[in-house]
């Protein structure tokens, strides 16, 4: 940003640009507005991935991490075991409830 400042008043001290010099200038700069916004959040992404990667990169962090991931991983394959048997012992307990008489009040 200052370094559009330090452009425009360079170019604001040139001779011979005309009447509409100024309204030119503002057309290009919000023509670049965009890319200008486009940079920024580029930048801002590989900010946020450095701050990862060095994260990652540290020794201790990276293990905190890796062992929270395991974790996780270890307790989502022990729900699903669980679900597993509850659903086993859901279809044995209808499956006695078919094969039982019903009994019929007259």
């Amino acid at each position: 940003m200052e370094k559009i400042q330090e452009l425009k008043k360079q170019y604001d001290q040139e001779p011979r640009k005309g009447i509409q010099a100024e309204a030119v200038l503002q057309e290009y700069l919000k023509s670049k507005e965009s890319v200008t916004d486009a940079i920024l959040q580029t930048d801002q992404t590989l900010s946020e991935k450095e701050k990862l990667i060095e994260v990652m990169s540290h020794p201790v962090r990276s293990q905190y991490i890796l062992r929270s991931v395991e974790q996780a991983r270890l307790l989502k394959e022990g729900f699903r075991n669980e679900n597993k048997q509850l659903q086993n012992e859901i279809q044995k307990l209808q499956k006695k409830m078919e094969e039982r008489p019903s009994c019929v009040l007259s």
